[in-house]
């Protein structure tokens, strides 16, 4: 999902529509076709993607599962301090519950 700023700033042009369902409930959404590139060769090509008027006001885009789960994903919440990091070839399984940690 991009946020309709996005595409006016990319002056993007609509593909068609999609129904979307989610925090706001059912909408019909304008769809866009972007190219994604996430740094050390790992990008997505020709996605199709909805625009919304506000994903939030630092926030322009949100990944989808269709992305994340290609990638190594964790947040962490250590000392009350919250951590995401991504890491792309994935090097190892993360299990936090095998790890003895609930």
């Amino acid at each position: 999902m991009i946020s309709e700023h996005v595409v006016e700033v990319l002056g993007l042009i609509p593909l068609g529509r999609a129904l979307v369902s989610g925090f706001h409930g059912m909408a019909h959404l304008r769809t866009y076709g972007v190219s994604i590139s996430l740094g050390k060769g790992l990008a997505f090509a020709n996605m199709e993607v909805v625009a919304a008027k506000v994903i939030t006001d630092e926030h322009h885009v949100l990944l989808g599962m269709d992305i994340i789960s290609q990638l190594d994903f964790a947040i962490t919440n250590a000392s009350e301090q919250t951590i995401h990091s991504i890491q792309y070839p994935s090097s190892a399984k993360i299990d936090f519950q095998q790890m003895g940690i609930d």
